[in-house]
């Protein structure tokens, strides 16, 4: 600028404005040559200079965190450097997750020729799982945006109990029957265990001390009691408080209370007349009209002139009978009762 052609009075001076707008890195000579009406035309220019950029540069260009419990974070370092002669900006850092991954300071930021800027990244999981994410760095460089890849683990304990549920079935009134019960952990960070209880805590009972520190692939077991006060069915729920996701995990109880009950049939025997020295049998029936078995060790007559063919033991189950034939074998003739 100014454009031409254009008329120079005389000992007039312009002054001509030259744009420089290198397209590459790189240094550039030219000329501008002025043709024009006086004694030295045409007059030659030297122009001269150097197209100058960032560059970006970052190290290490992939991170790993390796295993992360969840709940906590971990922060590595990475460093962006401008091997340019232009100021870097750095316009944003973005991750591919930004729920678990996160960088810091955030742009625009502006880095120096020569100079360097530190980012901390840091991961959060949020479940026990591989990540592999990246991070985007834009900027005003050429290689925009570059990526770096950043994978971890976010490891966990886990939490299982054998079975679907533990029966004690039939346990008489009185009584107690104990069962295990195996807490395991298939995860791969500690599994704590804090608490276990029922909601029945009268009938059923968990052995102590019932806290834990369980390692990966390894197991505890428990013992629970269950002591019926009553002849009913009876459900309850276990229960574990600990530090896997899940947490309380839950395994249902089932009980039921039992009870004998020895009904004899008839209550009273009478003879009648039996001739000295003769014998004359009648039939007992003992009946167990309860919801447990009944056991008998002994059925004795107080007097010898009466005698059983009881067989000395005899496990009579829940609605069964079991006969008894008491003889009445009188040596005198006399009136006998017992």
């Amino acid at each position: 600028q100014p454009a031409v052609p254009l008329s120079l009075l005389a000992n007039e001076v312009r002054v001509f404005t030259v744009a420089f707008s290198p397209s590459l890195a790189q240094s550039y000579a030219a000329s501008i040559l002025f043709t024009h009406n006086g004694l030295s035309n045409p007059d030659t220019v030297q122009v001269s200079g150097s197209g100058a950029r960032a560059d970006f540069s970052v190290s290490p260009l992939s991170l790993d965190f390796l295993s992360v419990k969840l709940g906590t974070s971990s922060t590595r370092q990475v460093s962006v450097q401008n091997t340019g002669v232009d100021t870097l900006r750095i316009q944003s850092v973005i991750p591919s997750d930004a729920q678990v991954l996160a960088a810091s300071p955030q742009g625009p930021l502006f880095v120096a020729p020569g100079d360097k800027q530190v980012f901390d990244i840091t991961f959060t999981p949020r479940e026990a799982k591989v990540y592999d994410l990246t991070l985007a760095f834009t900027h005003n460089g050429l290689t925009s945006p570059n990526i770096v890849r950043a994978a971890g683990e976010g490891i966990a304990p886990a939490f299982s109990v054998s079975g679907t549920g533990l029966d004690f079935f039939d346990v008489l009134v009185g009584e107690s029957s104990t069962l295990p019960v195996t807490v395991s952990n298939n995860g791969k960070d500690t599994l704590e265990i804090f608490s276990a209880s029922t909601n029945e805590p009268l009938v059923f009972t968990v052995a102590g001390p019932v806290a834990a520190l369980i390692p990966p692939g390894d197991s505890r077991s428990y013992d629970i009691t269950f002591s019926p006060a009553a002849v009913k069915s009876y459900a309850a729920s276990l229960e574990f408080i600990h530090n896997a996701p899940g947490s309380p995990g839950r395994l249902p109880l089932f009980g039921r209370g039992t009870l004998g009950d020895l009904e004899i049939i008839p209550r009273s025997l009478s003879f009648g007349p039996v001739v000295k020295g003769g014998r004359k049998q009648l039939p007992v029936s003992l009946h167990n009209s309860g919801t447990a078995p009944v056991t008998i060790v002994s059925v004795t007559p107080r007097d010898t002139v009466f005698t059983t063919n009881f067989p000395g033991f005899a496990r009579i189950q829940p609605d069964s009978s079991l006969v008894v034939l008491v003889t009445f074998s009188p040596p005198d003739a006399m009136a006998y009762e017992s």
